[in-house]
C-alpha cells in the first residue's frame, strides 16, 4: 500500500511493509584456526542427508549482477567442499551476501540469502542440497530487449537472449524464492529492468514468469539496510509504514509520468501506466488512531491538517487567522506554533485510550516551555478541565510525559489521583530536530528521545479515565509543570501519530532511523 506520492524536485513515498525486517547475527570469532578474519563456514549435505563432498561453493554480494561475469568485471570468490562437506570463506568486505552451491555431478543445488558479514566468521546453518526447477521467462511484449541478457540478480544465473526466441528458460534453477528476474545490456552498462520477482521455485517443476512489468523501461531495487552500518535494528518489525525519499541524486524524474507507480521495486516509462495505489498505509487494524503529517497550510479551511489513517479524524488549526507562514519541516512542510495562540486539535474524540504508543519530531530553541500533545475533554476550545497523556517542554528544554491514574477503574476528575511523569535526561531545545514518542501499556510507562528509550516507570501502568480528544500545540499545565512554564509551545512540529498499540523498542527506533535527514535505511544500490 502507498500513500503520500507526489513528483518534483523530490518525492516522499510511505509504504506498508508486512514482511519482518531483520539481521542475521549467528557468529563465532574463528577461534578453532586462530585466524578472526572476516568470513563465513559452514557444511552441506546431500538430499540424502551424508556430507556433500566435492561440490562447488560461491560467495556473492546481495546485489550482483551475474552481466559482470559476462564483461569480466567480477571476479567470484569460490570454494570447494572437503569429504566432510565444509567450505570456508575468509577475508571477506563487510556486508550482505548470498551463497551458491552446485554439485556438479548429481546436479542438486542450495541457495542460501542475506548472510551479513561483519567481524569474525559467519557460521551459518547446515544446508542441503535440493534437486532444482526449472524458470520459463516470457518475452512476450517486453520492450528492447534484443541484444541483451536475462538474469536473477544476487546469483550467478543469466541466459543471453537469442533474436529469434519468445522465451528464455533456465534449466537448473535452486528451489525457493527468486526475489527478482531482469533484463540487462551489457552496451549500457548496470542499466538494468524488473520483470518480475517474487517467484517460487520448485523441485522438477517449470515455473514461467510473465511479468507484469514486461512494459516499463526503468526500475530500480531498494534495500533496506538494518545491520549496523545502516539503521542497527537487530529485532523483528512488521507492518511496518516505511518511508522512502527519491531526490535527482536517486532517481531520474524525467523519465516518469505524473502519478506513475511506484513500489517498495520502482518501476517507471510506461506511459499507459494509471495510479493504482492500493490504499491507506496506517490503518486502523494495524492501531493507529490518526497520523498528520502537517504538511499543510493551516490558513486553509477547516479541517487544515488532514489524518492520513483511514480514520480521517482531521485537525483543526486555531489561531492562525487569514495567513500563516510556511515552515520547512523533517521531511516536507510541518506545523509552526507562534507560542501565543497556535494549536491543533482532532475532530472526532476517543474512549478512554489505556493502551497506547503517540509520536511526533519537533524543534524549538524556545525557553518558554509548552505542551507539545495532550488528551484532553474539549476538542479546540482553549479553557480545559480533564487533560491527561501530556507531553510537554519546561522552560529549561526538558521532556516529560505524565499520566494521572485514577484510585478506581471509574474515578474521572483531578483528584485523588496521583501524578505521574517521567523526564528526558537532558535539554532539547538547541533548534534541531527531535523525535519523542511516548508509550503507556501493562508494560509500564516509557519516553523515547530519538529512538532511545530514555525514561521508564514500570509500576506506572493506567492514564486517566476519560473521553477526549488529541491536541498539540498547546494545553494547560497547572499542577503538572513548575510555576512560569508556558502552555502555548513556539516551535515546529511535524509527523505526529498515534496509535492505540504497544509499539515495540526496535519498531520505536527503526521509525526514528527511516525518518531522520540522514537515514541510513533504505539504499539505492
Amino acid at each position: 500500500m502507498i500513500e503520500k506520492v507526489s513528483l518534483g524536485k523530490s518525492v516522499l513515498i510511505w509504504i506498508a511493509v508486512c514482511a519482518p525486517m531483520f539481521m542475521m547475527q549467528s557468529c563465532f570469532d574463528g577461534s578453532e584456526t586462530g585466524n578472526p578474519t572476516k568470513g563465513t563456514a559452514g557444511i552441506l549435505k546431500t538430499p540424502d542427508g551424508v556430507a556433500a563432498a566435492h561440490t562447488r561453493v560461491y560467495l556473492l554480494p546481495r546485489d550482483f549482477n551475474p552481466l559482470d561475469m559476462v564483461s569480466g568485471k567480477a571476479v567470484i570468490p569460490s570454494d570447494t567442499t572437503d569429504a566432510t562437506g565444509h567450505f570456508r570463506f575468509l577475508g571477506i568486505d563487510s556486508g550482505i551476501y548470498n551463497l551458491e552451491a552446485l554439485d556438479l555431478v548429481a546436479g542438486t543445488r542450495a541457495n542460501l540469502k542475506g548472510i551479513a558479514i561483519g567481524k569474525g566468521v559467519v557460521e551459518l546453518p547446515e544446508q542441503s542440497l535440493k534437486y532444482p526447477g526449472k524458470l520459463s521467462v516470457s518475452l512476450t511484449g517486453a520492450a528492447d530487449t534484443s541484444g541483451g541478457y536475462i538474469y536473477v540478480t544476487g546469483t550467478t544465473l543469466y541466459k543471453k537472449i537469442i533474436a529469434s526466441s519468445g522465451t528464455v528458460t533456465f534449466d537448473s534453477v535452486p528451489v525457493g524464492k527468486v526475489d527478482s528476474i531482469q533484463y540487462g545490456n551489457l552496451t549500457r552498462g548496470k542499466s538494468s529492468r524488473v520483470f518480475a520477482w517474487d517467484l517460487l521455485v520448485q523441485a522438477d517443476t517449470t515455473t514461467t514468469a510473465t511479468g507484469p512489468y514486461l512494459a516499463w523501461k526503468n526500475s530500480r531495487t531498494l534495500l533496506l539496510n538494518t545491520t549496523a552500518e545502516g539503521a542497527a535494528v537487530p529485532g523483528t518489525v512488521t507492518r511496518f509504514p516505511l518511508l522512502v525519499r527519491l531526490t535527482s541524486a536517486n532517481f531520474d524524474f524525467s523519465t516518469a509520468r505524473s502519478n506513475g507507480r511506484q513500489a517498495l521495486r520502482l518501476v517507471w516509462g510506461n506511459g499507459n501506466a494509471t495510479n493504482t495505489s492500493a490504499g491507506t498505509v496506517f490503518q486502523t487494524a494495524d492501531g493507529y488512531a490518526g497520523v498528520w503529517h502537517l504538511d499543510e497550510d493551516p490558513s486553509n479551511p477547516s479541517p487544515q491538517f488532514h489524518d492520513a489513517s483511514d480514520r480521517k479524524n482531521h485537525g483543526i488549526a486555531i489561531g492562525y487567522g487569514s495567513s500563516a507562514t510556511a515552515t520547512g519541516g523533517l521531511l516536507e512542510g510541518s506545523m509552526g506554533l507562534d507560542g501565543s495562540a497556535q494549536f491543533s486539535g482532532t475532530q472526532k474524540s476517543f474512549d478512554n485510550p489505556q493502551i497506547f504508543t503517540t509520536g511526533l519530531w519537533f524543534r524549538t530553541t524556545s525557553t518558554s516551555g509548552g505542551k507539545l500533545l495532550d488528551f484532553t475533554e474539549v476538542d479546540t476550545a482553549v479553557a480545559m478541565v480533564n487533560r491527561d497523556r501530556h507531553i510537554f517542554m519546561t522552560n529549561n528544554g526538558m521532556i516529560h510525559f505524565s499520566v494521572y491514574p485514577p484510585a478506581s477503574p471509574t474515578q474521572s476528575g483531578v483528584s485523588p489521583g496521583i501524578f505521574k511523569t517521567i523526564d528526558s535526561p537532558k535539554p532539547l531545545n538547541d533548534g534541531k530536530w527531535h523525535q519523542v514518542v511516548t508509550r503507556l501499556s501493562a508494560s509500564g510507562q516509557a519516553l523515547f528521545v530519538d529512538g532511545v528509550r530514555v525514561s521508564y516507570d514500570p509500576a506506572s501502568t493506567v492514564a486517566e479515565n476519560i473521553t477526549g480528544y488529541w491536541r498539540w500545540g498547546y494545553g494547560t499545565l497547572d499542577q503538572w509543570a513548575p510555576t512560569g512554564t508556558g502552555y502555548y509551545f513556539k516551535g515546529a512540529l511535524d509527523e505526529l501519530w498515534v496509535a492505540y498499540a504497544e509499539r515495540s523498542d526496535d519498531y520505536i527506533k527503526l521509525l526514528y532511523e527511516n525518518q531522520r535527514q540522514d537515514s541510513r535505511l533504505v539504499e539505492f544500490p
